[in-house]
């Protein structure tokens, strides 16, 4: 078995469908300039497949390079994915098969205008969103999804920008760290290399197309025709028939790469490692020992390659866009465009559908795929139910989960839904790492049960050779013993769920007690509110006595004031009595005066007479 074959054949209960095919590449020609004249076009495309130089002293026979499409300036976006990607985006939906869409090419030869399209800003700050690759797949997706409503199809996405060899998440938040969401390269035995970025859930066109234009908005302004991006769609389905229990599920890659750059850079070195590793798949003669064999492929030179090596290692059906110009001006980088696009349509892939059962939990089934929600309360009896079961089944387990960080809490909480973690182990969406045959051989086949080595310590010859019977070891278990009934396979996810179990039991507690701090809170809330109220009432009485009171002193305050004013008038009428008796009694008395001045002149005027 090829190393291609076990990495899909991992995970799968029943034999999955195989498409064994070439990549399929097309050539793209971008339009040229309004200006420029007849003359300064250098490459044609004839007959929908082949591409020729034309400048004068050149040969279009010798020059011509044919593809599986080539497409010239008039093409569209809708015609190019119409005839290039279409049936990938169909087998990833129906047939559980990954796709991956490469689009490729100098710099402004129109790479990510073929694949994400444009966006332009019109009158009213309205944004108007030209269709890419990507759009088309997007839509034709969620058609399948509302023609198939009986089923159970569950929708991810993740987007990841690839610069100076650091792998950034662009649909998460701002990294609280300082770290700018980068991301770290994790290699695992099953999935092989892979990212822990952010899959968001969406349910339409339009949820898919915001957390594009977020991730768009975070990317690096600088970096950006020298970064490598890849929008991941992960498509799961299950049939809601109760005799279908398996799940399809596949993941469409939607890869923009940066075109070559002057000088030495990142992005340059990136892309060498990729075409070293197109020349490996494309030339399996020339092997790395003796000239026989298979050669061997290092994935390992960028983080490129080594993120792309589930798709380029044949479990995926590819499509390369390969975007170039026909002007002459630009003749040279077409020429090595095409070059290139010749050594990869020798690419061949042998993709397997993605298939696996639905996990039961006892009695009942839940799916992945599921859109239902569970309360906290379901999830507690489901946890308790299973960690129940799990502790009678495999009694040296209990105890062996790590323990739990606020991190790690905060993280299962943030990336994955209580039903999902209560139900299923992760899905894999990568594949293993590229190993020899022989690994490949052992890890894939069947394990013999009656291996003296993996035989609990203590086992007659007889046990050892009913291999029903005998109790196997776990790889990672460290020697702990397995029941009979339980595959290799089954252990691992059992002792994955175990552990998952555990964590989310510990979860569950740290809610109940926040829940019961957040009840005591309540409660002496409550008590501060209704000594308030209290207090609130007994201010109220004692403020109507004191107003009753200010009013009776106003009353009297009145009263007085009238008592005083009465008296007033009184005093005044008796002022003007004393007046007129005062000016009476002194007219009386100047006349009396008046009579004896005058008697007093009388005599003196007779005196003077007397005298004279």
């Amino acid at each position: 078995m090829s190393i291609k074959e076990a990495k899909s054949n991992v995970g799968n209960d029943d034999p999955p469908d195989i498409q064994e095919e070439l990549v399929n590449v097309a050539v793209r020609m971008r339009p040229i300039s309004p200006t420029a004249t007849s003359n300064e076009i250098a490459w044609h495309v004839t007959d929908n497949t082949t591409v020729s130089e034309i400048l004068p002293g050149k040969n279009p026979n010798k020059t011509a390079s044919t593809f599986s499409h080539a497409f010239d300036e008039n093409a569209t976006t809708e015609i190019i994915y119409d005839r290039v990607v279409k049936d990938i985006v169909t087998s990833a939906t129906t047939r559980g098969i990954n796709g991956a869409v490469f689009a490729m090419g100098c710099k402004n030869s129109g790479k990510t205008f073929t694949m994400y399209g444009s966006s332009e800003r019109e009158e009213g700050d309205e944004i108007k969103q030209t269709q890419g690759i990507m759009h088309l797949a997007a839509m034709d997706i969620f058609k399948y999804v509302e023609q198939n409503s009986e089923k159970k199809i569950e929708v991810k996405v993740s987007f990841i920008e690839i610069y100076n060899d650091e792998v950034r998440d662009l649909i998460a938040a701002t990294a609280s760290n300082g770290n700018d969401n980068e991301l770290v390269l994790r290699e695992d035995t099953v999935i092989g290399a892979s990212v822990n970025a952010h899959e968001k859930v969406v349910y339409d066109f339009e949820s898919l197309l915001n957390y594009f234009l977020v991730g768009e908005k975070n990317r690096s302004v600088a970096a950006r025709s020298d970064s490598h991006t890849i929008f991941t769609i992960t498509v799961e389905s299950q049939s809601s028939t109760t005799e279908d229990d398996h799940v399809l599920y596949a993941t469409l890659d939607f890869i923009d790469l940066a075109g070559p750059a002057k000088g030495n850079n990142v992005s340059n070195k990136s892309l060498h490692a990729l075409s070293r590793v197109i020349c490996g798949l494309t030339s399996p003669d020339k092997a790395s020992s003796g000239g026989s064999g298979t050669p061997h492929i290092n994935y390992r030179d960028s983080k490129l390659t080594r993120i792309l090596q589930p798709s380029l290692s044949g479990n995926a059906r590819m499509s390369m866009i390969f975007c170039a110009s026909p002007s002459e001006s630009c003749s040279e980088e077409t020429k090595r465009t095409v070059t290139f696009a010749g050594i990869c349509k020798n690419i061949k892939t042998r993709a397997r559908a993605n298939r696996r059962t639905a996990a039961k939990s006892q009695n009942e089934s839940v799916s992945r795929c599921s859109y239902t929600t569970i309360s906290d309360k379901e999830a507690e009896e489901i946890v308790e139910k299973k960690l129940k079961h799990l502790t009678e089944s495999f009694p040296k387990y209990s105890g062996t989960a790590p323990p739990l960080t606020p991190q790690s809490a905060k993280k299962r909480l943030d990336v994955i839904a209580a039903s999902n973690l209560l139900t299923t182990p992760p899905t894999p969406t990568r594949k293993a790492r590229n190993v020899s045959s022989a690994t490949v051989a052992r890890r894939t086949s069947p394990r013999k049960k009656n291996t003296p080595s993996r035989l609990i310590q203590g086992a007659s010859p007889a046990a050892s050779r009913q291999g029903k019977r005998t109790a196997t070891v776990s790889r990672r278990g460290g020697g702990i013993p397995v029941p009979p009934s339980v595959s290799i396979e089954e252990e691992h996810n059992v002792a994955d769920l175990s552990k998952k179990l555990e964590a989310t039991n510990a979860l569950l507690s740290q809610l109940r007690d926040e829940k019961t701090t957040l009840m005591t809170e309540r409660e002496e809330l409550a008590t501060k509110l209704a000594a308030l109220a209290a207090e609130k009432e007994d201010n109220s009485a004692e403020l109507a006595k004191q107003l009753e009171s200010t009013q009776v002193i106003l009353s009297q305050l009145t009263n007085e004031n009238t008592n005083l004013v009465t008296e007033k008038e009184e005093m005044t009428v008796q002022l003007q009595t004393l007046v007129k008796e005062r000016e009476k009694d002194n007219s009386a008395e100047l006349v009396k005066q008046l009579e004896s001045t005058k008697s007093l002149l009388s005599q003196l005027s007779n005196e003077k007479t007397t005298l004279v």
